[in-house]
């Protein structure tokens, strides 16, 4: 199995001497470590810890859903 190191290893590229990563993993990096440190937040609170993630989970879907409905309309007219 490939490590995450190693993926990430791999998916940065340089452009202009700066480094990048792919829109797609940044995504996935971001939320995989944000809900990394949910856990660590609630690990004193195992009983709570699963309840609450998906407590947060969904509070940020919801604001991603809000913010994607916001200017769905618009996006449409114009492509």
């Amino acid at each position: 199995m490939i490590s995450f190191l190693r993926v990430q290893q791999l998916q940065w590229k340089c452009a202009g001497g700066e480094p990048f990563m792919h829109d797609y993993v940044r995504g996935a990096f971001e939320a995989l470590s944000w809900v990394r440190l949910l856990l660590l937040d609630l690990q004193t609170k195992p009983d709570q810890a699963v309840k609450e993630t998906l407590k947060e989970i969904d509070a940020a879907l919801d604001d991603i859903k809000t913010g994607v409905a916001g200017d769905f309309r618009w996006r449409l007219r114009t492509r």
